[in-house]
């Protein structure tokens, strides 16, 4: 191996199925990101999502592992502004 180098480590994705984000309107303004995944196992997650440079996070403890949908409050924005989200699961 070359020296102060390390080996790969296989990770484990925390969604165990197909991930379906969408967005929470209230009037007219887009408040939130849903989240509908499926947890690999019961733990305490933190869901992070990212738009038009707001971040919101909720951490979440999950007890069972069927699918779910979360939603992320995010600071309200109109939808004008709207392109992408980056949403990134990680378990505690």
């Amino acid at each position: 191996g070359v020296a102060g180098a390390t080996n790969d480590v296989a990770v484990d994705s925390p969604n165990a199925g197909p991930l379906a984000i969408g967005w929470r309107l209230k009037d007219g303004k887009i408040d939130g990101v849903t989240v509908t995944w499926t947890p690999s196992a019961a733990a305490l997650y933190t869901i992070e999502a990212t738009t038009a440079g707001i971040t919101g996070t909720i951490t979440t403890l999950v007890t069972a592992t069927g699918e779910r949908t979360d939603v992320v409050p995010i600071t309200a924005a109109d939808p004008l502004y709207i392109e992408t989200v980056n949403v990134v699961i990680v378990e505690s």
